[in-house]
């Protein structure tokens, strides 16, 4: 985003990444492609890249790195960020609507939040499992799993 428009947009600075089929992976399976990004990212944000030589500043510059934006569709949004699917019970990834209990309430001013922190918990609770079992236990529950986003200390 710090890029001029005529340079911003071009295939040269844009991290596209599309994964092949024909099917698409499983939730635990998406770790493999984050985990090297994501460490490369925190690096970027916790003491940046040190360029040699830019345009700008022929001695160099220090430059850091964040992701700022994730465009998906929703069910790999969903997979992504480690949140359960439309077929969840939890009607939304942020909020305390539950199928049954929620389905017809649309006054969203008072719709609560569930907690980042929270999220969190369940997501470390479904990383550590010990089985798959108790994994989906945990996802039935909460809906969330590990996204290795997660790692990222701005990410919530």
């Amino acid at each position: 985003l710090n890029l001029p428009d005529n340079l911003r947009y071009k295939p040269e600075h844009t991290y596209l990444t599309i994964i092949p089929g024909p099917h698409e992976p499983e939730l635990d399976d998406l770790a493999h492609y984050f985990k090297p990004i994501v460490d490369q990212l925190l690096v970027g944000w916790e003491r940046g890249f040190h360029l040699s030589h830019t345009a700008c500043s022929p001695e160099g510059n220090t430059v850091e790195v964040a992701v700022v934006l994730s465009v998906n569709d929703l069910p790999a949004a969903c997979k992504v960020d480690g949140s359960g699917s439309i077929k969840s019970n939890w009607l939304c990834t942020r909020c305390k609507l539950y199928r049954r209990d929620s389905a017809y309430c649309t006054d969203f001013e008072n719709w609560e939040l569930k907690d980042p922190i929270v999220l969190l918990w369940h997501a470390e609770a479904y990383r550590d499992a010990q089985t798959g079992k108790e994994r989906e236990a945990l996802f039935k529950q909460y809906a969330v799993c590990w996204s290795e986003l997660r790692c990222l200390p701005y990410w919530d």
